[in-house]
């Protein structure tokens, strides 16, 4: 008589669950899942917003020692080192590292679904923290116009956006496959 092989052995251990009876989990353990898992794979818009303000006030407020953003801030040294290419461009140079770089540190705080649902919500959260970061500004007594804030938000998106899609793709370079 030929000795089963670990491989027999494990072939009729399936066959063996295939065919056992059906034990159903109890209800609130079979919700509990479905809303944890519903929760993880579409993360709260208020959820993200939060985390991603959390990381803005700090980081945001550092931005402002190296760039002084609508004369906010004591960053004068890169404020007048971009103002040689134009106000406008400077304007988007701010923003793009007032948003950018809290942005960058955002990833370190923010899951990969979270990452992912900024992506699927077309950017808002990034465009909601940049336009109350302009109330802010403003009520802190900036003179801003227009086409300034609009420079400005345009270059704070651009940063923002290219974060998020880095957050998104490099996990992908490093790892052949998403966990």
């Amino acid at each position: 008589m030929k000795s089963k092989t670990p491989r027999d052995e494990w072939i009729e251990d399936y066959h063996e669950f295939l065919h056992s009876p059906e034990i159903a989990p109890p209800a609130y353990v079979s919700d509990g899942m479905m809303n944890y898992v519903s929760r993880e794979l579409h993360p709260s818009f208020m959820v993200i917003i939060s985390k991603l303000a959390l990381v803005y006030v700090p980081v945001g407020s550092l931005s402002l020692l190296i760039c002084a953003q609508f004369g906010v801030g004591r960053g004068h040294v890169l404020s007048d080192a971009f103002m040689k290419f134009g106000h406008l461009p400077c304007m988007a140079i701010c923003g793009a590292l007032f948003l950018g770089l809290p942005m960058l540190a955002a990833l370190l705080v923010l899951s990969r679904t979270e990452i992912s649902s900024i992506r699927r919500h077309i950017y808002l959260p990034i465009i909601a923290i940049g336009i109350i970061s302009l109330l802010i500004f403003f009520c802190l007594g900036a003179d801003i116009s227009l086409l300034v804030a609009l420079s400005w938000l345009a270059g704070g998106l651009a940063s923002g956006i290219l974060a998020t899609e880095a957050g998104i793709g490099l996990p992908r370079l490093v790892t052949s496959k998403w966990p």
